[in-house]
């Protein structure tokens, strides 16, 4: 497929990639906000399950659309929930999960890896 001079064949397949980009990371917005809810109510084991099995239905919507636009842009949310609430959960499960002769080594270097993005 050629070409222009942005890298996309027109401007419409750069919208859509734009929108494919932009709802993966609003699912992570709010995702990673109702992690932290989750988390306080049913504790990081069972929500890291629960929004892993969010991931992979938001993976299976986009695989079953075929190339449609509105299986991709409906999976893409899905998944990004799943991906942002994993994102926020596992912070400290890290931590506590650890020998506790490493806990702190861990926490160190998560904490360092956030202050330095």
């Amino acid at each position: 497929m050629p070409t222009g001079s942005t890298g996309f064949a027109s401007k419409e397949s750069a919208e859509i990639e734009s929108n494919v980009v932009a709802l993966l990371t609003a699912g992570c917005f709010f995702g990673a906000i109702a992690a932290s809810f989750a988390n306080d109510w049913y504790g990081r084991r069972y929500s890291l399950l629960v929004l892993s099995i969010i991931f992979m239905v938001g993976d299976i919507v986009q695989t079953a659309g075929k190339g449609t636009i509105a299986y991709i842009y409906g999976g893409r949310v899905i998944a990004g929930f799943g991906i942002g609430g994993m994102s926020a959960s596992p912070l400290s499960t890290s931590q506590r999960t650890a020998p506790p002769t490493c806990g702190g080594v861990l926490r160190d270097c998560s904490r360092s890896s956030l202050s330095s993005v």
